[in-house]
């Protein structure tokens, strides 16, 4: 399991279990992105990491996912058929944010700074991209 807040790494919980301390794991992982041996949290901001993901990979997703989703759908509600110009497109948050927005069938202007990260935000399904670096109107 994954919490965000502290990209922790727990082990044997249960559903519903409630943990009062945490002994430091042998996985040096565990303690990025938290200076606290012990930290509290919610049990809804605890999620199973599936078997086949290594931490990096959930950690991101856990990173990028709730940000853009709460962005995008959330705040913006954004629907079908839709524009969105979404800005630093080949980040963790653009290309997750590339992805929501093709997802609920909006159109996706992407922009970035070189031709290499406007390739990755076509990768991640952009319908146009704009290099603001080389167009002086951007």
């Amino acid at each position: 399991m994954t919490s965000l807040r502290a990209s922790t790494r727990l082990q044997k919980l249960s559903a519903g279990q409630q943990l009062r301390h945490l002994r430091r794991s042998e996985d040096r992982r565990r303690w990025l992105g938290s200076y606290a041996e012990q930290i509290a949290v919610k049990g809804a901001s605890l999620h199973h990491i599936p078997k086949d993901w290594d931490f990096r990979d959930a950690a991101g997703l856990a990173a990028t996912a709730p940000v853009s989703y709460g962005a995008l759908i959330t705040r913006g509600r954004l629907q079908r058929g839709e524009t969105v110009l979404i800005h630093a497109a080949a980040g963790g948050l653009g290309a997750m944010a590339i992805q929501i927005s093709k997802a609920v069938g909006a159109r996706v202007i992407a922009t970035a700074g070189s031709q290499a990260k406007l390739d990755v935000a076509k990768g991640f399904g952009a319908d146009e991209c704009v290099n603001y670096e080389t167009n002086p109107e951007w």
